[in-house]
């Protein structure tokens, strides 16, 4: 089914379907005009491309709103693409639904891709044009997604918070493109990315187990030339974010979910440096683990010798491992962020292992142990919360703890040396309490200590 000119359906819906019969057909649909459902007598309008074969659009999908909120589209298909053009579901009260190749992490009633590409010059669009929360985007492939585009998911100019966008896989992916949530008067939003293995690397322009190719072998059609789409297999063991990539997505909290573990660094143990510009605002949060399903994952966050990030001022939050996983432990290098916050959440145990750390505040709650490796410091301007099954802190050669004030709990013993004055506050309890300071030990007003 070829599309090249315009349907207009506004306030209703826009449905183009096909089943395309195994090796009959290349592309079952193809999408290269214009599709207008846009909200006509408050009814939403609604555009839906679907096959059983490859679905492509690089024309115009609008069911956006100028009275309200955004409309949906869905782009649907075994192989799906999305080689340029515009998806466009924006609202004045509130952005719209898009997605493309499936639902949330591939989840519910929707049918999903097996791989589903968009391109560098293809733009989603669910913004919240005056007032209201952005709106919903995702990008979703059984076996590899590749995204090169531009997604804008924005809160309103007057009030709102931003929306959200995932970009997932069970597998591979590739991601070298842009994702905003930004909100003008609001919360930030959030994109999710989970795949299962998730390496945190340097290179600026590579991210995902591979490159998006060019060529005729593997075409889906075999008739494009220069811009022709490889659904080439990727690299599911080298899954890869690049800092680069991080960076460009400053507009928005970032959330890296993997099945399995998260490694700060390349699979062939090279050190990253995480450098991003986040406001106090905003967050990064690297959660690894799957529980029991579909098969125990590790669970583990790891630092590769030498890797640190730094947020500027925002929030860092690790959670290693659910309850199933086999691990989730945390081997943490070197963090800075500034006026923000460190949260450590582990069914492991906790070790900080490397680099000097400085950070707004820090919380820790392991279910194992919490220590720290030799020549590690440690300055926390705010209060540290720690609670574990036993903690022992600054007592390596070369190290060097310092906190604002200190909130402990464990069923075990404690062992902190500061190399400043300590100051409990908050209520703390262990079976046993050894405080080192070199500046004198105070029980903060309104502070309680169990032993």
């Amino acid at each position: 089914m070829l599309n090249t000119g315009t349907i207009e359906a506004n306030g209703g819906q826009i449905f183009l379907t096909a089943d395309a019969a195994q090796d009959l057909f290349d592309r079952a649909i193809n999408n290269e005009g214009i599709l207008r459902a846009n909200t006509a007598q408050e009814v939403n309008g609604e555009i839906v491309l679907m096959s059983t074969g490859d679905t492509f659009t690089s024309g115009a999908l609008y069911a956006t709103n100028d009275a309200g909120a955004g409309g949906s589209v869905q782009v649907l298909g075994d192989r799906v693409a999305v080689t340029d053009g515009s998806i466009d579901v924006s609202g004045t009260e509130g952005g719209g639904e898009v997605l493309v190749g499936g639902d949330f992490r591939g989840e519910g009633d929707v049918p999903r891709a097996d791989r589903t590409f968009v391109g560098a010059d293809a733009e989603i669009i669910a913004d919240a044009t005056e007032r209201g929360n952005g709106g919903q985007v995702v990008v979703w492939g059984n076996t590899e997604i590749r995204y090169l585009g531009r997604i804008s998911a924005q809160g309103g100019a007057e009030e709102g918070d931003g929306g959200f966008v995932e970009l997932s896989t069970r597998d591979s992916f590739d991601i070298r493109g842009e994702v905003n949530t930004s909100a003008a008067n609001g919360e930030t939003g959030t994109l999710l990315i989970d795949p299962t293995d998730i390496f945190i690397v340097n290179d600026a322009d590579v991210t995902g187990g591979g490159k998006a190719k060019t060529g005729s072998a593997g075409d889906l059609d075999g008739t494009i030339s220069s811009d022709s789409i490889v659904f080439a297999d990727l690299d599911a063991v080298n899954n890869e974010v690049s800092v680069g990539a991080l960076f460009g997505l400053g507009g928005t909290n970032i959330t890296l979910e993997a099945t399995n573990q998260i490694t700060v660094g390349s699979a062939n143990n090279d050190a990253s440096d995480v450098n991003l510009k986040l406001s106090n605002s905003n967050t990064l949060t690297l959660s690894a683990g799957n529980g029991d399903e579909d098969g125990a994952g590790l669970g583990d966050i790891t630092f590769v010798s030498g890797s640190r990030i730094d947020t500027g001022n925002g929030n860092l939050v690790l959670n290693a491992g659910q309850s199933g996983d086999t691990s989730g432990a945390i081997t943490l290098g070197e963090v800075v962020t500034g006026t923000g916050g460190l949260t450590i959440n582990a069914i492991g145990d906790v070790s900080l292992a490397q680099g000097t750390s400085s950070v707004g505040a820090l919380t820790i709650d392991a279910v194992g142990a919490v220590t720290n490796a030799t020549g590690v410091d440690v300055a926390v301007t705010g209060n540290a919360d720690l609670t574990a099954s036993s903690i022992t802190l600054g007592n390596q050669a070369g190290d060097a703890i310092n906190f604002g004030s200190l909130t402990v709990n464990s069923a075990g013993a404690v062992v902190i040396a500061e190399n400043s004055a300590t100051v409990l506050s908050g209520t703390s309890t262990a079976s046993s309490l050894d405080l080192d300071s070199t500046a004198g030990i105070t029980n903060a007003a309104s502070a309680s200590l169990t032993v």
